[in-house]
């Protein structure tokens, strides 16, 4: 397999992120999974459990959001799962370097 982007190609893997739960890290995440993933890229994963508007809007907490951002900032590939609803617009832009 081939990993091509401006980053990934830079180091010849990609990082990638999962923002969700622990309980769905849990039950989703298997070590037999991550070692598929491993000659492509590296995997990190950051539990949020902040509460979200039944609506499904993103959660309006900005610490969350920030942290969510913080976590991002670095990645090549973020994956944010139920149970971790804080991507925004807002979110996005402040995660984007420069």
């Amino acid at each position: 397999m081939t990993v091509a982007g401006p980053q990934a190609g830079e180091r010849g893997r990609l990082r990638v992120g999962l923002a969700c739960d622990r309980e769905v890290r849990r039950r989703y995440i298997d070590e037999r999974d991550l070692a598929l993933l491993g000659p492509a890229a590296d995997f990190s994963s950051r539990a949020f459990a902040v509460p979200a508007p039944a609506d499904g809007r993103p959660s309006a907490d900005a610490a969350a959001q920030q942290a969510l951002a913080e976590f991002a900032r670095p990645l090549d590939v973020l994956l944010v799962c139920h149970g971790a609803r804080l991507s925004s617009a807002r979110t996005g832009c402040a995660a984007r370097p420069g």
